[in-house]
């Protein structure tokens, strides 16, 4: 029987494990394993508890979000196991070649035995002690005779016990084959579903656009949001040392990118209408650190209607800063952050623009225009002239 060898269609992943551990070196599979294990696990109870939720606008966009992250990172997972599984295929095909080659060589010993046996004839123990010509060593003769029939059935011995061994393996590798196929097919089935999910948002976010009455639903259910916000940037007695409006011009940017919204009077191409933005929306890739603009204290950081996830941080005499549709929240509320410290990942919750950080800036509770606190950008275009001229 010849070598079984291993079925190349999941050779496409096969870089996977590498990928994964040059993100983190001293990472190991278990490790990453268990990462996404625990990913998935949040990303289903935000997915059940936005599915318990009513249906407006925004949470069903960010249903789809949710639902594609998670079947992003099930689908991660799966690969893991499948480049374990390629891996163990690949060392038991080396065990199969190993027993092939060494039945081969018992093979090719026994058959020069019998070959020369086939010639001496049966009467080859008789005929090795008469061609002895010195009687003294007619004992050396027979004890000869006897070690070799001896190693003959431990070759015998050691041909079958290989014979055996290469039918076991045959048969473990070639289930394991099966079973890997059959996880190919419930990644590549699990590829489907994250294409499919990813159609159904883009084209849940073309209806929006097309259908101005769900659009400016939509932005009604922000306006709505951001009203509610006054709850938590009411005046506070948080009073740290250095006063951050004595700053104002020179803060810096959360995250740099270009402004995609600006503050204040907007038109919308979507519908031709106008609506009174209360921050700045910037577009960065998803994944990027968002950045505290000045030292402070957590007072939100979680899940907000139409807002994402959402960090809100108080830095005293009355400013307020809000950095939302954030992908992963890295603060808590009562932290003290200092100027500069990642709060967040910037990513698309709750966004009818996809990736982008969408900054606003308060003063007793009035929403103010980000672009007289952040400072401009050396080196570049002024971010700020580009979001005027886009009013």
């Amino acid at each position: 029987m010849g070598p079984c060898r291993i079925n190349g269609a999941g050779r496409w992943m096969s870089g996977l494990l590498l990928g994964l551990l040059a993100l983190g070196r001293a990472q190991t599979p278990s490790d990453i394993r268990q990462s996404l294990t625990a990913e998935i696990e949040a990303l289903t109870k935000e997915y059940e508890e936005i599915h318990r939720l009513q249906s407006a606008v925004m949470n069903d966009l960010e249903r789809l979000r949710v639902e594609e992250r998670l079947l992003t990172k099930q689908i991660a997972l799966m690969e893991l196991n499948l480049q374990e599984t390629q891996a163990r295929l690949q060392a038991l095909q080396g065990r199969v070649d190993e027993l092939q080659r060494e039945r081969a060589e018992y093979e090719r010993h026994l058959e020069r035995r019998i070959v020369a046996m086939y010639r001496m004839g049966s009467a080859y123990p008789l005929k090795l002690l008469l061609s002895v010509p010195d009687a003294r060593r007619v004992l050396q003769a027979s004890a000869y005779a006897g070690a070799m029939a001896r190693l003959d059935r431990v070759y015998v011995e050691r041909y079958l016990q290989t014979v055996q061994a290469l039918a076991r393996e045959i048969q473990d590798l070639q289930q394991s084959q099966a079973a890997y196929q059959r996880a190919l097919e419930a990644v590549r089935q699990k590829h489907q579903q994250l294409a499919e999910v990813r159609r159904r948002r883009e084209l849940y976010l073309e209806e929006l656009q097309k259908r101005g009455h769900m659009y400016a639903r939509a932005l009604t259910e922000l306006s709505l949001a951001s009203r509610r916000l006054d709850d938590y940037v009411q005046d506070s007695d948080y009073r740290p040392l250095l006063d951050i409006r004595k700053f104002q011009g020179l803060l810096d940017w959360p995250v740099i990118g270009p402004v995609t919204r600006p503050f204040g009077r907007v038109r919308l191409p979507e519908t031709g209408t106008y609506i009174l933005s209360r921050g700045i929306e910037i577009a960065v890739p998803e994944g990027t650190p968002v950045r505290a603009v000045f030292g402070g204290l957590v007072r939100y950081a979680g899940w907000f209607t139409a807002y994402g996830k959402l960090v809100i941080l108080d830095h005293g005499y009355d400013v307020y800063t809000l950095y939302a549709h954030n992908s992963v929240l890295k603060v808590r509320v009562g932290d003290i952050v200092q100027k500069g410290q990642v709060i967040a990942l910037s990513g698309s919750t709750a966004s009818l623009r996809g990736p982008s950080l969408y900054f606003e800036v308060r003063f007793h509770v009035q929403a103010q225009n980000p672009m007289d606190w952040l400072k401009v950008l050396p080196g570049g275009p002024d971010i700020r002239t580009a979001a005027v001229m886009m009013k």
